[in-house]
This record gives C-alpha cells, structure tokens and sequence, in this order.
C-alpha cells in the first residue's frame, strides 16, 4: 500500500511539473498589468492550478469606479480581460491595498508548501486554489492556498505570510512534513538568491584569469663517447 502512494506521489510530481513549465507563476501575471495599477492590487485569486493555474485574477483598488473595484484576468502569459466587476469582490477600499512587500513569496512557493503538507498527511491533491490578500486579523499579506480533490473536496490548506513565506497556519493537515527538508528548500533559494546577487555585483570587464599550458621542451640526448682505437687497431688498421 505505501509503495502504490509513493508510486502516485511520484507521477502526481511529474504531472505537475509537466504543467508549470506551461504555466505562469502569479508576479510574473502581474508583470503585464498597467504600471499604475500593479501598485493597487488588492487580492489575487486563482482556481484548478495543477499546479500552476491556467487564469489569475487580479482586483485592484480603482478609485475612478464607483465600486473601487477594477479586474484584470491573465492567462498564458497573456492579458485577457479588463474590467469593472468581479465574482470574487464586489468593492474595494484603499486600505485593502496590498504592499510591495507582500510580492516577495510568489505563488509557485506557497503551491510546493501545500503539496509538501498534502504528502505528509497522506493525500495527494488533484488541484489547488490560490488566494492573495491581507489577513482580516491584522492586515498582513498571505497566501491561502487550498488542496482539491478529485470530486473537489477540500482536503485542507496552508496559510504562508507573502513576505516571508513563514507557514502561518496548516487547516486540514495535522502533521507536518520534516523540518529539515523544508529548511533545505528555503536554504536553497537563499543560496541561489546569494550567487545572483555576486553575478551583479561582479564588474563585467573584471579581467579572468587564463590557465596557459607550456610544453615542456625535450631533453638533448647526447651522444655516446666514442672509443679510442689501441694500439693493435693503429698497427693493423682493424677494429
């Protein structure tokens, strides 16, 4: 039994994998979005990411509109509608403004930590939901995002602080999965962000050192002495 849901974790991975290289995380959808309006996103939300998902809707705060409310819609990479109404909102306020600092932890991070917690309690989710906005509690920014069955069950969720990616709740999954290896997730990211950040700092015209290989010249091989010829050799004139 314990192999067979290794076996499916394994193709569930693959799958998944197979599809984000398809798809588009949520800060690269916003990326084509109006400059004055990626300033006034108020929430994100997605639905049936695989785990990426193939629409992201984003509601900004539009004070020219009598709701506040403005939606755009990107999938694949492209921006596919604008508009003054939403299914998620029905207005937004100033307050709900998202800031820049919440668009440090993209969405593609907090998916992998909902699937991490799904394989430790045993579940492997069909799909995941995504949502982006401020914590009704305390205004912080965090990601919902909520694992679906096959039969669109919840199975649970996480909630990880956009600025951070710290997991601030796990509703639905009462054990975690290792600390070490979500240590060595975070470590990696560091450390990929570290090497970045030397490339740019590096002057481009720094000279590079070149390795050169000399070929070793060969020995002289000197040639052997010759004998004197003795005294029956000089008489006879014989070797």
């Amino acid at each position: 039994m314990r192999s067979m849901f290794l076996l499916l974790s394994v193709l569930a991975a693959g799958a998944a994998n197979v599809h984000a290289q398809s798809g588009a995380s949520a800060l690269s959808a916003i990326k084509l979005l109006p400059k004055a309006d990626a300033k006034r996103i108020a929430r994100i939300e997605a639905r049936e990411g695989n785990p990426t998902p193939e629409r992201w809707y984003i509601l900004v705060h539009d004070p020219a509109e009598e709701t506040g409310l403005h939606e755009y819609v990107v999938a694949r990479g492209s921006l596919v509608a604008s508009r003054a109404l939403s299914q998620f909102a029905e207005g937004l306020t100033a307050e709900e403004v998202i800031g820049p600092e919440a668009f440090k932890f993209d969405s593609d991070r907090a998916g992998k930590l909902a699937q991490q917690y799904a394989l430790a309690n045993n579940t492997i989710p069909a799909t995941l939901n995504y949502q982006l906005r401020k914590d009704a509690s305390d205004g912080t920014p965090v990601w919902n995002v909520t694992c679906i069955d096959a039969t669109g069950r919840a199975l649970g969720g996480v909630v990880v602080a956009a600025d951070k990616g710290t997991v601030l709740s796990h509703n639905g999954f009462p054990l975690e999965p290792a600390p070490n290896k979500l240590k060595g997730e975070e470590d990696d990211e560091e450390s990929r962000a570290r090497s970045r950040s030397r490339d740019r700092e590096a002057p481009s015209n720094a000279p590079k050192k070149r390795y050169v290989v000399r070929n070793r010249p060969e020995p002289v091989r000197q040639a052997p002495p010759q004998e004197k010829p003795n005294i029956f050799q000089r008489i006879f004139g014989g070797r």
